[in-house]
């Protein structure tokens, strides 16, 4: 495949949500064009399975110039992020009230289609325009309420009114940064960013903006309060989304921009790791105080998400091993994103009245325990990359992480416990709204 044949694809799978958009506004029968709304991402899940990777940026010069492209990390990012988007919009074409499906739907594809354009970007400006976009339109998948949830429109606006304040400091903290690196090394493409931010006399700032901007989408502790009253505020069409792409946003935001270093960043790296299993812990201990299932599941995220950002921090800390750190990160991302995003989902499937919850139940079991890292499962996996990345430091601090990573697995495990205990059959909390 010719690089002109593999941008018109890459670009055609950012621009087929907002093709579906335009549908949507002028087609006469709604229902109809929500129809194909809600399969909006199945040319990105094709992309992600069939598309041959790309060897270079692909440059383009549409009004704004920009570099596209597809590498093993954005694909790894697109399978489970488009997966998420069909099964997502599928169930909202279900779940949400038909007087509010129009704006759901209006404010998914603009998400969906920053969501894709980010995976592929190569530079950051085109980046920055597709984390811009998929944050912003996500702040309207908030009041699209569905069938099964009745919340109070005050907790509603409060929880809107947090998660845009943070999304806000989250886009001004990583413009801050972009501004920093255009002004000190001159370059916009990752691969040259990476290379050349040793040499950057603000180093230390763009980190440093770097690990607010995109630690508030990965929910750092400290960063995370937007997190929990986000995922019990959204309808469950969008907590999927939320949980399973949006907040791996930021991770992606940390592999493409981290500085490729010879010497390791000693602080920044310990902050992460540091900040991360505090995160892990924090997660496990608030969430076995919950008694819904959404709530249960914030904390959860808030957890895991602290697992990945430990070895976020390793990407600065063992600068050597960042290709094997890269790959690691993705499979664990993959692996937390299709699991929390299916438990979601089964959330809002059991509630339905008319669904058997036995089987539901023994079906959520699958993504639960993959994500307690149960053998043969993705979670196994993900844990065993964890480890091996781990091997790499020095033997005292490999000791004392690789105990708090057994702890975190196990805290894990009590958290997946809870979760279907409350979500089993005849469960009055169950039916506990957030």
């Amino acid at each position: 495949m010719n690089d002109s044949t593999a941008l018109f694809i890459l670009t055609s799978v950012i621009v087929w949500p907002l093709c579906n958009l335009l549908a949507l506004i002028v087609a006469p029968n709604k229902s109809i064009a929500t129809q194909f709304a809600c399969l909006a991402g199945l040319p990105a899940a094709i992309a992600a399975l069939l598309l041959p990777l790309t060897s270079q940026p692909l440059y383009f010069d549409l009004m704004l110039k920009g570099a596209l492209g597809l590498d093993e990390t954005g694909r790894g990012f697109l399978l489970f992020s488009s997966a998420l988007w069909c099964a997502a919009g599928i169930y909202a074409k279900a779940s949400i009230a038909r007087d509010k499906q129009f704006s759901f739907y209006v404010f998914y594809l603009l998400a969906m289609s920053g969501n894709f354009a980010l995976i592929f970007a190569q530079d950051i400006l085109t980046f920055y325009g597709g984390y811009a976009l998929m944050s912003l339109a996500f702040y309207g998948l908030l009041f699209a309420q569905d069938s099964t949830q009745t919340l109070n429109s005050q907790r509603l606006a409060s929880a809107a009114k947090i998660y845009i304040a943070f999304t806000m400091i989250s886009e001004l903290s990583i413009f801050a940064a972009i501004a920093l690196i255009e002004g000190s090394v001159g370059v916009t493409d990752f691969t040259s960013i990476q290379a050349m931010l040793a040499v950057s006399p603000y180093l230390n700032a763009i980190v440093l903006f770097l690990v607010i901007g995109f630690g508030i989408k990965t929910a750092v502790i400290g960063l995370h309060m937007w997190l929990p009253l986000t995922y019990c505020a959204a309808p469950i069409a969008a907590t999927a989304i939320l949980a399973g792409a949006l907040a791996k946003v930021g991770v992606l935001g940390w592999l493409r921009m981290f500085p490729a270093l010879e010497q390791p960043l000693f602080e920044w790296g310990t902050l992460l790791v540091v900040l991360g299993s505090v995160a892990a812990f924090y997660g496990v201990l608030i969430g076995i105080t919950q008694r819904t299932l959404k709530a249960i599941l914030a904390y959860s995220s808030i957890s895991q998400l602290g697992i990945i950002t430990l070895l976020c921090g390793l990407l600065l800390l063992i600068p050597a091993h960042r290709i094997e750190l890269t790959a690691a990160i993705t499979l664990y991302a993959l692996h937390h994103g299709l699991n929390k995003g299916s438990l979601f989902l089964g959330v809002g499937l059991c509630r339905a009245e008319r669904c058997t919850r036995r089987w539901m139940w023994l079906l959520m079991m699958l993504p639960a325990l993959s994500l307690a890292g149960a053998p043969l499962s993705s979670g196994m996996l993900a844990k065993l990359a964890l480890k091996e990345q781990i091997h790499a430091l020095p033997e005292g601090r490999y000791a004392l992480l690789s105990l708090a990573v057994t702890l975190m697995s196990i805290g894990t495990a009590v958290l997946v416990v809870k979760f279907l205990y409350h979500c089993k059959p005849n469960s009055a909390t169950h039916h506990a709204h957030p």
